[in-house]
């Protein structure tokens, strides 16, 4: 009997390949979840190839993509209804208990609210209807679950409710698990309109299922401020804006990352809810994006108010999503159109790379797995049928087993050029990318759960119609996918708005594939066209397509490489300036054309030369520029291969052989001559002398070997042929010509300068960038980031600074700051915006600062992406800033300020160079403690003597020090005086601080009082809950008057209570 069961089975999968497939994408789902339980859980993400779980605070950190993550065990969450498709009841019911019992939502952590609700909360609501969903068909299964998941999306989402506090109603980006909206996070003003428009479907859903409408008003408040900052000529949006303002940072519009998700929840949310008014939005949007971003079977971003001006050179794998929203629209010919294109991108490179050219080709590198492109794959399967479908999905199954797989889950792919793997495996392969591929080889009727009946958010979680509670006698099917018959009988109608043109070729679902095949041929013969140059310029390369001097953007690798050829090098000036200069003559290139007038080159389109052989018949077609060689020459050039081969040989053989040296001559030195940091000089500054070696920096001070010979430059740099070198001059003539006109507003030859003086260098190996690193416990100099440096301040190549951190108060430090008799010593943290550079740093030195960081307000920026430049100062007046000034840009600035934040008394050091981590754990080792703590280098708040004062606030610490004079009152007396004496202290601390709202006011107080009856004897010391309320108030706090004098109302001995952080956790000590 079980030969005949296997005999079945292997004929089952051996006539029907989609068994197999099914089977296959199931055992993957299961390699990747069983990867993640067994090394990652309970940590929110697998890293596949460390083949150990992603702990947020504790693994290396990445920037904004850590923001997903909120140690609530985030794979397990999100692919919960993942383990009910795939029909892995046992596992999900295990994985529900685990995530009742263990995940919370309190982690000290700052995380995106966007990616909080698609993932989590999206999650939860989805695990909640898959459970019930399974309890009723199942009576013995789940008994048990009392609506538990519920409940935890609704607690999750009440953290996430204070970030809609604005003006527009549209969330702030980013917010504290634990302490919601701190003082940091409210400076933050901007947010893409992804982040603010795809809250709806989840928060709706909610509001339904508990009965509380707050979270779909919210939701509906943000996606009505958004509609209305839509541009009302074209109806499009931008990608970022104010969320207090709704002003536009960005405008550039297209249907990619940062707007994506936003209109495909116009569209859902009218499936899920049945308000019309948001299809009229999306027909609007819709009927915008075809007008202008459409061009052909491609999607071209271009500016809101411009429609007709590109905005962008290329476009990012998140609008491989259009697509299935074209066939929920109902437009199945654009669908198909653009579904192909992207297929075409995928046979040539293997994935979907995260941002590819107008020509197909690589633009950014990466693949994290991600799961656009199978849902429009499964949507369109869905809708027709149509087997090439199937054969696109086996075609990434195969890939995924071939290039992904490894020994612990599916690693994403670092550059598809070279299939080369990043230790990452995010929540969304689990929840999304498996899943669709499963529902493409499963019918829908084999699923555990009738789709039909289901939405899917843009996380793929499940969301049922039927809490759309709508009229029966609406106008519009209520199905997640419409069926193809009703799409083509609505041909002639405006309902669906379907592009099928030729509907006699379509009218019926068997004409369906056969019309998808004609549309693929004709996008594949514009594919052809597209790339057809590129092609070319494999075999004959052409210099027609160059930059021009408007275009030209330093950190453009191809408009480099563009300038080295037509012999333009810079050079950097010591003020920061750079020139341009030409070198056009090339001896090779005058080999190749010394029968050909240099007029007669500029007036033919400036052709390159291409050597051809003479069988090519191509080649006579412009005899004038093209040599053909013969065989002899074929063989001459082999053999002067076989030449350059051995020499490269050498010199792999020569340069490997030095680094080896290197490495032993490095290891020698920090094993055995570098002295220990204990032996090196005490002073806590830590100044250096520049031509003193044995200075406190723990890395060797490097020598000057940058001059390289000038004939081996000269050589270099020349243009490689005669047309490049006329190209360069064209180039020199018109950068010369804008900087003449002025068009460009504050440009000057060589420097960019913007409005806030910030001047970026065009630059060739600038090296002119400091380091910000935590050097201190338990961090020990492993963070670090690279920061911008200024044209005024202290230089730091003289000397680090070695000091404590303060944030200022007020942050952009425009006016002087208010925690000044804490900031004495430390280095000043402040953000860019409404005043000079110069104007910040010299409010920070009289403040008694010794440093100053400047973060930077434009959100997203990166100095990995953004040209080097430098902050200028006044040159109107003398520099009187003697303290070294940095600029750390948004994204390192986030990185910096959560850990400042997480460990408030870490040591930073600003230098040009890094201080070696080996060194200072060495010496922690050694002495059991850091030498340059921050109690050696400052006191405290508490050790600053303000006796003539009741209280003394930090808020950017935060801390406070309260100075209660009781009088006679002590523990023995009667608790009227008791009562009396507080209220006096009470009423002259309220006389130098308050908040904006009263009742904040209140609770700040309230805890105060509470403190002082502690120190009275009365066993009221506050809890844990007030304590953080208050720790989150201090942050808040304004100062209504200076202290001046000891308050003439109170008498007798000073008892102080310093309330910070101790050991981690804020709380209130008596110190005296």
């Amino acid at each position: 009997m079980l030969h005949f069961c296997v005999i079945q089975l292997f004929l089952l999968l051996l006539l029907s390949p989609i068994w197999y497939y099914r089977l296959q994408v199931k055992e993957m789902f299961m390699h990747g979840y069983n990867s993640y339980m067994k090394f990652a859980y309970p940590h929110d993400e697998l890293m596949p190839l460390s083949c150990k779980g992603r702990e947020r605070g504790v693994t290396p950190p990445r920037g904004d993509v850590d923001d997903a993550l909120g140690n609530f065990s985030l794979t397990l969450v999100d692919s919960l209804d993942s383990l009910v498709i795939l029909d892995e009841l046992d596992e999900f019911e295990k994985s529900v208990e685990l995530i009742v019992k263990n995940v919370q939502f309190d982690s000290n952590l700052v995380v995106s609210v966007f990616e909080t609700n698609i993932r989590m909360v999206g999650g939860l609501i989805s695990g909640h209807v898959m459970a019930k969903l399974v309890q009723s068909r199942d009576e013995n299964r789940l008994v048990w679950y009392k609506d538990e998941l519920l409940q935890m999306a609704s607690k999750l989402a009440d953290k996430l409710i204070p970030a809609f506090n604005t003006t527009s109603g549209i969330p702030y980006s980013r917010i504290n698990l634990k302490y919601g909206m701190l003082n940091y996070l409210r400076l933050q003003h901007d947010t893409c309109t992804a982040c603010g428009g795809t809250m709806i479907l989840e928060f709706a859903a909610l509001s339904r299922l508990t009965g509380n409408p707050v979270y779909e008003e919210k939701a509906r408040k943000a996606m009505d401020f958004l509609w209305a900052q839509r541009h009302r000529s074209s109806d499009l949006m931008g990608t970022v804006l104010n969320v207090h303002s709704g002003d536009w940072i960005r405008r550039d519009a297209g249907i990619g990352a940062g707007i994506d998700s936003y209109y495909e929840y116009c569209l859902k949310a009218y499936i899920l809810l049945g308000d019309e008014g948001y299809l009229y939005r999306f027909n609007k949007h819709y009927d915008a994006i075809m007008k202008y971003i459409n061009k052909g079977p491609l999607f071209i971003d271009v500016h809101m108010h411009k429609p007709t001006v590109a905005a962008k050179t290329y476009m990012d794998s998140l609008l491989a999503f259009w697509p299935g929203i074209q066939v929920l629209k109902g437009d199945l010919k654009a669908a198909i159109e653009f579904h192909e294109i992207l297929y075409q991108v995928i046979k040539r490179h293997k994935f979907l790379p995260e941002a590819f050219t107008h020509d197909l080709q690589v633009h950014w590198a990466q693949h994290p797995i991600r799961p656009e492109f199978i849902e429009s794959t499964y949507l369109l399967y869905r809708a027709t049928k149509d087997e090439h479908y199937l054969r696109v999905a086996k075609n990434i199954v195969d890939s995924m087993n071939k290039y992904l797989r490894v020994e612990c889950g599916y690693a994403a792919v670092k550059d598809i050029r070279s299939m080369t793997h990043e230790d990452r495996m995010d929540s969304f392969v689990l929840s999304e990318t498996f899943k669709y591929l499963y529902m493409i080889f499963t019918d829908s009727s084999d699923l555990y759960v009738d789709v039909d009946n289901y939405i899917l958010t843009t996380e793929a979680h499940f969301i049922p119609l039927s809490i759309g509670d709508l009229d029966n006698n609406e106008k519009f099917p209520r199905r997640l996918i419409i069926d193809p018959d009703e799409i083509i009988e609505s041909e002639l109608t405006e309902k669906f708005r379907s592009a099928c043109p030729i509907v006699t070729k379509a009218e019926n679902f068997e004409n369906l594939p056969a019309y998808a095949e004609e549309i693929r041929h004709s996008v594949q013969d514009v594919v052809k066209e597209l790339t057809r140059t590129v092609e070319k310029s494999n075999s004959c390369p052409r210099t027609t397509k160059t930059i021009n001097a408007r275009s030209f953007s330093a950190t453009n690798a191809e408009h480099m490489q563009q300038l080295r050829q037509m012999g333009i090098q810079m050079q950097f000036q010591p003020d920061g300036h750079i020139y341009l200069s030409h070198s056009p003559d090339s001896g090779e290139a005058n080999a190749f054309t010394t029968e050909i007038n240099k007029l007669e080159a500029e007036s033919d389109a400036l052709n390159n030369f291409c050597i051809l052989d003479d069988g090519d018949t191509t080649a006579g077609k412009n005899s004038k520029n093209v040599y053909i060689l013969h065989q002899s020459h074929a063989a001459l050039t082999q053999f002067l291969s076989l030449i350059m081969l051995v020499v490269l040989l050498w010199l792999t053989f020569v340069i490997t052989a030095a680094v080896f040296v290197c490495i032993i001559a490095c290891g020698y030195r920090l094993l055995l001559v570098k002295r220990p940091l204990s032996d090196q000089n005490s002073n806590p500054q830590c100044v250096e002398k520049v031509d003193n070696r044995d200075d406190c920096d723990s890395l060797s001070n490097s020598t000057d070997d940058s001059h390289i010979d000038d004939n081996s430059i000269d050589d270099y740099l020349q243009a490689i042929s005669p047309e490049w070198a006329i190209l360069g001059s064209e180039f020199i003539q018109e950068m010369i010509a804008i900087t003449n006109s002025g068009k460009l507003g504050l440009f000057r030859f060589g420097t960019w300068v913007l409005t806030d003086c910030l001047s970026f260098f065009l630059f060739l190996g600038f090296s002119g960038e400091q380091i910000v690193q935590i050097i201190s416990q338990p961090i020990f100099g492993t963070l670090h980031w690279r920061a911008a440096p200024a044209h005024f301040g202290d230089d730091l190549k003289r000397k680090p600074v070695i000091a404590g951190v303060q944030i200022a108060v007020p942050f952009r430090a425009c006016a002087p700051l208010t925690n000044a008799p804490t900031m004495k010593g430390r280095i000043a943290v402040v953000q860019r915006h409404d005043c000079m550079f110069q104007e910040k740093a010299r409010y920070a030195q009289q403040s008694g600062a010794v440093g100053i960081i400047i973060i930077d307000n434009t959100l997203g920026s990166s100095i990995d992406e953004f040209p080097p430049f430098a902050m200028s100062g006044d040159q109107s007046m003398e520099d009187d800033i003697f303290i070294p000034a940095v600029f750390l840009h948004n994204k390192e600035g986030l990185v910096f300020m959560e850990q400042i934040m997480r460990y408030p008394n870490s040591l930073i050091r600003l230098s040009n160079r890094l201080s070696n981590p080996f060194y200072l754990f060495e010496d922690f080792v050694l002495h059991g403690a850091m030498r340059y703590t921050l109690d050696n280098l400052e006191k405290n708040l508490e050790q600053i003597d303000q006796s003539n004062a009741v209280i003394v606030i930090d808020s950017s610490l935060p801390a406070v020090v309260l100075n209660f004079r009781f009088s006679e009152v002590s523990i023995e007396s009667d608790i009227k005086q008791r009562q009396k004496v507080v209220e006096k202290n009470i009423e002259e601390m309220q006389k130098l601080y308050s908040f904006a709202a009263e009742f904040d006011t209140f609770q700040f107080y309230n805890v105060i009082r509470q403190i002082s009856y502690w120190q009275l004897g009365l066993n009221l010391k506050p809890t844990e809950a007030e304590f953080n309320r208050f720790f989150v108030l201090l942050r808040t706090v304004v100062r209504k008057q200076q202290i001046m004098e000891e308050p003439t109302s109170l008498s007798g001995t000073i008892t102080t209570v310093s309330c910070r952080f101790w050991d981690e956790h804020f709380d209130c000590q008596r110190i005296r």
